[in-house]
């Protein structure tokens, strides 16, 4: 064919044809990524622990998402992330899914010192992740949500063999309807037993509630707000949760507003405990905080995608 009736044909627009714009990484487009599974972080008390890596195919530097799976700070079904976090990834973002000590065989402050030594690690491993140490952030659901605030009002608090040479602070945090205050949990929650013995609380405190009010408060976001610098805060919950009350993230939202914290604050209309959470308006809202706080970089387009 020639080249004129080859460009014909290449700018012929059939009647009935839609047309939509290309997009590309930094415009809306997608990363294909690695996923690499099981990879061990450290070992603590003999419990080998684990991420789960999900990494865009680019030279990077990338911005880090630290994701804590909620499981009631029991095992976690790190694989009811996956989709999710793809997504996230497929944006520009390398995604490190924390496995921690759960309360089968550790008890407070084990989940928040375990994130911190993950959040080391994939510093310390930066060039092979094609990870920027300096663009980090935490995210949660539910008790992952409380972990992955503790994880950001902690840094340098919880210090190990393990990487000392790193740092483990962040630069944000995204709570998705997580406890704030254990304490009150069961205040606006008659559908669950918070101060029993077989409470998660209490396997996570190692106690019923009521007997260690002040180890809950230690482990409680809203009694641990850093006075000096803290991570910009986003805070998700829906207004009709049966677990978690949105009372709890309402609480910490006022005090850190008090404090002068920068802080943002989503109530999902009719959401109950993630149902209704994750959908796409809220990917984008989530997508914006990081980019604004993380300085999300436009990138060198895709290696599948191609400009003339």
């Amino acid at each position: 064919m020639e080249q004129w009736e080859k460009r014909k044909v290449e700018q012929e627009i059939p009647e009935g044809t839609k047309l939509i714009w290309g997009r590309f990484q930094g415009e809306g487009g997608y990363y294909e990524c690695d996923f690499l599974q099981k990879i061990e972080y450290a070992r603590i008390d003999g419990q080998p622990l684990h991420v789960d890596i999900i990494k865009p195919q680019a030279s990077g530097p990338l911005p880090l998402l630290i994701f804590i799976q909620g499981s009631a700070w029991r095992p976690q079904p790190l694989h009811f992330a996956y989709s999710k976090m793809f997504h996230m990834a497929s944006k520009g973002y390398v995604i490190a899914m924390v496995e921690y000590r759960n309360t089968d065989i550790a008890r407070y402050p084990a989940p928040i010192e375990d994130t911190l030594t993950a959040i080391r690690y994939m510093k310390h491993h930066a060039k092979e992740y094609h990870v920027d140490k300096n663009r980090v952030a935490v995210w949660g659901d539910s008790s992952g949500g409380h972990v992955a605030l503790m994880t950001g009002f902690s840094a340098g608090k919880y210090k190990n063999d393990w990487y000392p040479e790193e740092d483990d602070r962040v630069n944000a945090i995204v709570d998705f309807y997580g406890i704030t205050d254990i304490a009150s949990l069961g205040y606006c929650n008659e559908a669950l037993d918070h101060d029993g013995a077989d409470a998660p609380e209490a396997l996570l405190l190692g106690a019923p509630v009521p007997k260690v009010r002040e180890k809950a408060d230690e482990a409680s976001p809203y009694y641990n707000i850093p006075r000096g610098e803290t991570p910009p805060t986003l805070i998700v919950h829906g207004d009709s949760d049966g677990v978690v009350s949105v009372s709890q993230s309402i609480k910490l939202y006022k005090k850190m507003r008090e404090m002068g914290k920068t802080v943002h604050f989503v109530k999902v209309i009719h959401a109950d405990h993630g149902l209704g959470i994750w959908q796409e308006e809220l990917f984008r809202e989530t997508d914006d905080f990081l980019r604004n706080y993380l300085y999300h970089p436009a990138i060198e387009t895709p290696l599948f995608q191609h400009r003339e």
